[in-house]
């Protein structure tokens, strides 16, 4: 069941029983909720919240990022290696970007896939090309597949472009892609764009998937890129919302040159999902 905030305006002639101007309600809907504020009180308070003065706003998980919301990486000097790279990385919210969410095979599956099979989606406008995972087949033909790269783009491939390139015959193509605009997804694509356009990085990456992997990962340097001494500090949230602890999680660094810098990102479904943002500020 669903929660509304029921909320008077701050200024207004008015005197209330019980001093309250706002309530929390479960209710199916947004005449119920008020309907239970009213009812909450008496008297001419009654009327009151049963008036065209009250405000009734459904309070949902948060499913796309607000502009203020910021990922920030920094990566730093260990005091020996003396790399000359930028210190501090920045990807904002709202900046209109897409990212393909999720994947679904067309008829034309294939006939020689195999189950963790890695594939380019073709199509669209983008500055980098989302990629999917083979997670299930049937002698060869694909059945399902899950998003490992969200990829970056201005322009979704439409249905009659989206094909796909890499192992297997060629023939595998994707039914629909459903988008994610200004998310959690977004972010980290544009991330994944802002450390490889740097000298010293080439092997950025993100991996949404929880197939052969085992768990979703961000990639900041790969053993090639020889930095994996350096130290890292991986932030996200927003002004009003804080750093949230959960969206950031065990980070890997300061192990030795040829080694992986990276974070752990949120299981599919828990903070991917539900993005902390402040309503209102309730007082009395």
């Amino acid at each position: 069941m669903p929660a509304f905030l029921v909320e008077l305006p701050a200024s207004g002639g008015r005197q209330l029983i019980g001093g309250a101007n706002s309530f929390i309600v479960f209710a199916l809907n947004a005449a119920d909720a008020r309907a239970a504020a009213a009812n909450h009180v008496s008297g001419d308070s009654d009327a009151l919240w049963n008036s065209a003065q009250t405000t009734v706003t459904e309070i949902i998980a948060g499913t796309t990022l607000p502009a203020d919301y910021e990922l920030e990486i920094k990566v730093t000097d260990d005091g020996g290696a003396g790399i000359a790279i930028p210190a501090v990385f920045h990807a904002r919210g709202g900046a209109g970007n897409l990212a393909i969410a999720s994947a679904v095979v067309g008829a034309a599956a294939g006939a020689t896939y195999s189950d963790d099979d890695i594939e380019v989606l073709a199509g669209g406008t983008f500055t980098r090309a989302a990629t999917v995972r083979v997670t299930g087949e049937t002698a060869g033909a694909v059945d399902t597949v899950e998003i490992v790269d969200p990829g970056e783009y201005t322009i979704l491939p439409t249905l009659d472009e989206i094909v796909t390139s890499g192992n297997g015959d060629g023939n595998l193509t994707v039914d629909g892609v459903a988008a994610a605009v200004d998310s959690y997804e977004v972010l980290l694509g544009q991330m994944v764009t802002l450390l490889n356009a740097d000298p010293e990085i080439d092997n950025a990456a993100v991996d949404f998937s929880e197939g052969a992997a085992g768990a979703r990962l961000f990639t900041i340097a790969s053993i090639a890129d020889d930095i994996g001494d350096s130290l890292v500090f991986a932030r996200l949230g927003s002004p009003h919302a804080g750093d949230i602890p959960s969206l950031i999680g065990t980070i890997v660094d300061e192990g030795i040159a040829g080694a992986v810098l990276t974070f752990a990102l949120p299981a599919a479904g828990a903070a991917t999902t539900v993005m902390p943002i402040v309503l209102r500020t309730l007082k009395s």
